[in-house]
């Protein structure tokens, strides 16, 4: 699975920048082919939304994602945590 179109409310974007200090257009980095794909299962939001785990460059990533259209719509950017890494690595171990 690759996605090549990406986009993102530019509100959203500043917001996330501000808190994690990364900018969704580093999405265009995410290499697909690492990702672990999870449902966001945490709330009810009124459409399916994602948890993809993956690198971008050598680090590990958090992208909230869902499906519009032809399009991933960013909701979500950030470093992965201790606890999601680790969960990452044991995913890939099996």
């Amino acid at each position: 699975m690759h996605y090549t179109k990406y986009e993102w409310d530019e509100k959203k974007a500043a917001t996330n920048f501000e808190k994690h200090g990364i900018s969704f257009m580093h999405v265009e980095k995410f290499d697909w082919s690492t990702a672990m794909i999870i449902p966001d299962n945490r709330r009810t939001y009124g459409e399916p939304r994602f948890l993809a785990y993956g690198m971008i460059e050598a680090r590990l990533y958090v992208m909230v994602y869902t499906l519009r259209r032809s399009a991933v719509r960013i909701i979500g950017l950030r470093q992965a945590n201790e606890r999601e890494r680790n969960q990452y690595e044991e995913n890939e171990e099996n």
